[in-house]
């Protein structure tokens, strides 16, 4: 067997790669609150707070390095307390997203 075949679940390797629904689950648990996979599709393409979740599309499918999860969630934080501006309807996610960085970081 090849060395190079990832056996670890590591949510820290830079190489792991996982699913849009896997992303929605990760950032569910890390927030407190459900987060749908097109919250996430969202978050990749239009951002919150002018951070977008960062993608890997492979063979026309989207994932998400779990690393990126907790990126994102750091930067949305970031921008929050700046004071960034968005739209009204997105601001509870925003604030919900810079609350689980906040417990993240613990």
């Amino acid at each position: 067997m090849s060395e190079d075949i990832q056996t670890t679940n590591d949510l820290g390797d830079p190489r792991r790669l996982c699913g849009v629904a896997e992303a929605a689950a990760l950032l569910s648990e890390s927030l407190g609150i459900r987060i749908s996979v097109p919250t996430v599709r969202s978050w990749a393409r239009r951002g919150v707070r002018g951070v977008r979740l960062p993608i890997v599309r492979v063979a026309g499918h989207v994932f998400v390095r779990p690393a990126d999860v907790q990126t994102f969630l750091e930067a949305a934080a970031a921008a929050a307390a700046r004071g960034r501006g968005m739209r009204d309807g997105i601001d509870a996610v925003a604030d919900a997203a810079a609350a689980g960085a906040e417990v993240a970081r613990g």
